[in-house]
């Protein structure tokens, strides 16, 4: 069954390519483009440069505030779970971040550092640490308390008992919450792009739609998924895979 998954999903992506191709044939290109239009617009981008240049400075933005938001995030959750006491105190916050629909920050962003790098990077760190706090510290409340006191009855403590205990058992939790950071880092910075940025994807894709370039806003689209499937393939998975190594050397 699971080799056959991925044929499955190659077949649902063929079909859903046919149902746009059948779509489009009902409709100009400036409404909905054909995936040939859409590939071909794709290509002049390449060609012109375009598409490495914006592709470029979207993904260091990404790169730079999801390292920010995993970090934060992650050691300010093990760091509430392991001391019950600082959770009260941190929760207001993440509550906050966490009710706060995204374009709040993002209008907060650009009243405060105006178009540009900032905004994009800080409304991502706004919306993904909570995410990633919330996942560890669930991680670190999940281990199991018998566990926990069998390791300090054999001598575990500080460093050795986060690194042999804690971690092994709040990691599925910890990369749940970083996939799902994955996915809002990508969205958020190319809506803050699109916004409240003079470079980008996002800036792309506002410049293509006002100037009614249609076949590129699905070009810019694809690349927005291209650039999520790459973060959560290329970043988070092979970490994840060396943090759970421990699972295959028993």
């Amino acid at each position: 069954m699971l080799r056959r998954r991925p044929a499955l999903y190659a077949l649902g992506v063929l079909v859903l390519l046919a149902i746009w191709a059948v779509l489009s044939a009902f409709y100009p290109p400036v409404i909905l483009p054909s995936p040939l239009e859409a590939g071909a617009a794709l290509i002049g981008l390449a060609r012109s440069g375009a598409l490495f240049r914006e592709v470029g400075i979207t993904l260091a933005r990404i790169l730079i505030a999801f390292s920010v938001s995993a970090a934060a995030g992650s050691a300010l959750g093990i760091l509430a779970g392991l001391q019950p006491r600082l959770y009260p105190l941190l929760k207001p916050a993440v509550d906050l971040a966490l009710s706060a629909p995204p374009i709040s920050w993002l209008v907060l962003a650009l009243i405060w550092f105006g178009t540009g790098s900032a905004t994009p990077i800080f409304t991502v760190i706004m919306v993904a640490t909570p995410v990633v706090f919330a996942n560890a510290y669930q991680g670190v409340r999940a281990v199991d308390r018998e566990l926990v006191g069998m390791a300090r009855a054999y001598g575990a403590r500080g460093r050795q008992l986060v690194e042999d205990v804690y971690l092994p058992a709040l990691s599925s939790y910890l990369f749940a919450g970083l996939s799902v950071a994955g996915s809002l880092a990508v969205r958020t910075a190319v809506m803050g792009e699109l916004l409240g940025s003079d470079s980008g994807v996002g800036n792309a894709l506002a410049l293509a739609r006002i100037y009614l370039e249609t076949p590129q806003v699905f070009a810019w689209v694809g690349v927005t998924v291209a650039l999520l499937a790459a973060l959560e393939g290329l970043l988070i998975r092979p970490l994840q895979r060396r943090a759970e190594a421990w699972r295959w050397k028993a």
